[in-house]
């Protein structure tokens, strides 16, 4: 190899070191773990993760770059040594957690991936060598990671479980508390209060007091048998459910009155599956994120790697 040659890959590395400890720390500032499952990002957190998703992806770019000039083995021991060490190096000075494990491996397997897919695909093709091989390299690359953050939202889910339920039922009435939702749940509390009045009508009616009484009074007997029958028909009558339906959805909007997340988990037995098992939601909230972007880190990489190869042509 010459010591042009040399230069390269020792300042890829340098590269790949000083790009990771960057983006260890923009993910270690965005908070990252609350970003990827109930919390949308904005402002200087938006900001911190559209950095990291960028260098990210230009640490990719810069190893599928490193395939098309060196061997195999020189990309797997200088590129891995440049992102682990910067990894770990950022990992010392920040912080580390059960997350940032899952992800530090499922970055190694990533680059892996990439290169290994890199240097198979270059020797089949024939034209457009670096942008076919790596942009392939990176989506799938990008497939391992994602499935590799499925077990990231698992542990960002599980730890902390209580406040971590809060947060997620919080989430939950946001997205539930519409006025569908408020009028469903003031159908059903109307069906229980005329539910109750029409089983105590009839618990009175069996009593043996009131039977006595229609014995006894028996010029007014039917008048109060007569009264009873009207009441329960003024019941049963679905107006009367609209009516107190109505009335209470009202009472509800104006007070805000607080609608627990047990209420809706009964309306809606969707929600209450994903409350019961929200640590698999946090899973494929991550999982499905990383994909929804994917595509375009997968264009930056390929844009890097095609500028570090037009480049690296003119200088060596």
């Amino acid at each position: 190899m010459q010591l042009e040659k040399k230069h390269a890959l020792y300042g890829a590395t340098i590269g790949l070191f000083l790009l990771s400890i960057s983006w260890y720390y923009l993910l270690w500032n965005s908070s990252i773990w609350e970003s990827l499952t109930l919390v949308i990002p904005e402002g200087a957190q938006l900001i911190d993760l559209g950095l990291a998703g960028l260098l990210f992806a230009i640490v990719f770019g810069i190893t599928g770059a490193m395939c098309q000039y060196f061997e195999k083995m020189e990309v797997h021991i200088y590129g891995k040594a440049g992102v682990l060490l910067g990894v770990i190096t950022g990992a010392i000075i920040f912080g580390i957690s059960i997350e940032g494990i899952v992800l530090a491996v499922a970055l190694l397997l990533g680059f892996i991936v990439m290169v290994e897919y890199t240097f198979i695909k270059k020797d089949e093709l024939k034209k457009h060598v670096v942008y076919r091989s790596v942009a392939g390299a990176a989506h799938t690359a990008f497939f391992v990671i994602g499935l590799s953050l499925f077990f990231v939202g698992l542990f960002s889910g599980m730890s902390n479980a209580e406040q971590n339920l809060e947060k997620f039922d919080n989430a939950l009435l946001n997205v539930s508390v519409q006025e569908d939702t408020l009028k469903a749940i003031s159908e059903r509390d109307a069906q229980l209060i005329l539910d109750s009045k029409l089983q105590t009508i009839d618990d009175v009616s069996e009593s043996n007091d009131f039977l006595r009484i229609i014995n006894v009074e028996s010029e007014n007997s039917d008048a109060l048998l007569g009264f009873v029958s009207e009441y329960r028909n003024v019941l049963l009558n679905p107006s009367t459910k609209e009516k107190l339906s109505n009335q209470i959805f009202e009472e509800r909007k104006k007070s805000q009155s607080a609608v627990s997340i047990q209420e809706i988990a009964e309306t809606s037995p969707m929600l209450g599956f994903l409350r019961e098992n929200f640590w698999i939601f946090y899973g494929l909230s991550a999982m499905l994120s990383f994909f929804f972007i994917s595509g375009i880190l997968a264009f930056i990489v390929t844009a890097t790697a095609k500028v570090i190869d037009v480049v690296y042509e003119k200088v060596f």
